[in-house]
């Protein structure tokens, strides 16, 4: 979400984590710090924060960033060898995983920008925002999202991730329009 956003939406909390997520082929070594790809070439889908934040720190870290048209072109680079590794969001990264399990795994290293996947509302609209974030609660207390994320991401949450953590208030901790007030929700 960008900064705009923030400021003409109101969100739910979060209800999943959408980290940087590094993948590799599946024979390779294990990556796990951005040192480790210093003269590697990185796929990206072209357009995305991940293509840009690569983009920003190629020159601190001595990578290359090869840009594709679609996410499914950046992992197929790397599975056909025209790059090193490919970086998308840790759910894109980890449902591809599920799907080509044979040909790639992910890398150790994820990059944490603070960032979740949040529903979004209109600004006016706190009373529907307050409800919906109310039933993302009770799906965190009850399990649901914890066992979602398992089914689609093939891994388990993370302890205090976003799937399994009820934040205070309504909406995201640190963003325009979060609700600090403290509430139980009624799940049934």
């Amino acid at each position: 979400m960008t900064p705009e956003r923030t400021q003409n939406l109101l969100f739910s909390e979060g209800y999943l984590n959408t980290y940087y997520q590094f993948v590799v082929p599946a024979k390779a070594g294990d990556v796990n710090a951005l040192e480790h790809l210093k003269g590697k070439t990185i796929s990206v889908n072209k357009g995305s924060a991940y293509d840009k934040w690569l983009l920003e720190n190629a020159g601190k870290y001595g990578w290359k960033v090869e840009s594709y048209g679609t996410n499914s072109d950046a992992v197929q680079a790397m599975i056909s060898g025209r790059a090193d590794a490919h970086l998308s969001g840790n759910t894109v990264a980890a449902y591809a995983v599920v799907k080509a399990k044979e040909h790639i795994k992910l890398a150790a290293l994820k990059v944490d920008q603070g960032l979740v996947w949040a529903a979004a509302f209109r600004k006016d609209d706190v009373k529907l925002r307050n409800a919906v974030d109310a039933a993302i609660e009770c799906m965190k207390v009850d399990g649901t999202l914890a066992a979602l994320h398992e089914k689609w991401f093939g891994a388990k949450s993370e302890p205090e991730s976003a799937p399994v953590t009820v934040y205070a208030g309504y909406g995201v901790p640190g963003l325009p329009g979060h609700e600090a007030s403290s509430h139980t929700p009624s799940c049934k």
